[in-house]
């Protein structure tokens, strides 16, 4: 009965060492008996060779001193984003139950019909205002009265 295959990460994982002592055991008996995984297992060496072979890259001295300033910057960046997104998330539960309430009060008043008053009613409402205009004629013909005897005063 053939086993299952270890996955390319185990092969790999295998490659560097970093598996248990068990799972390295398990891996190495399956590679006695499975000439597809000895192969996939000899690709991963190669490619080992090769990036071992590329020469090392030398950053610039400012390299760790940039890297650092940039990386603030983008944080920077994200704590302020995150600050305007934090008070926007903040009122849009406000203004949805602002718009609600304004939605009700606008339908309430909106059906809302003021009673129409009756003729009886309209009637005492016009003899009060002609009322109210009466007291200020009389008014103004006591001051009329009042300029007139002033000035006969003054003449005489």
């Amino acid at each position: 009965m053939k086993k299952k295959s270890p996955s390319e990460q185990s092969l790999s994982a295998f490659l560097d060492g970093a598996l248990s002592d068990k799972r390295m055991h398990q891996i190495r008996g399956h590679l006695g008996d499975c000439t597809t995984c000895r192969k996939a297992l000899e690709h991963y060496e190669l490619g080992d060779e090769m990036i071992r072979g590329l020469p090392g890259i030398m950053a610039r001295p400012e390299f760790n001193r940039e890297l650092w300033q940039k990386i603030d910057q983008i944080e920077m960046a994200r704590s302020q984003s995150f600050w305007g997104m934090r008070w926007l998330a903040h009122w849009k539960p406000i203004l949805a139950a602002g718009l609600t309430v304004g939605i009700i009060a606008g339908l309430a008043l909106w059906q809302y019909t003021p009673p129409v008053p009756s003729v009886q009613e309209v009637i005492i409402a016009e003899s009060i205002d002609m009322l109210d205009d009466l007291e200020l004629i009389q008014n103004l013909e006591l001051f009329e009265v009042w300029e007139a005897l002033q000035t006969i005063n003054s003449q005489g």
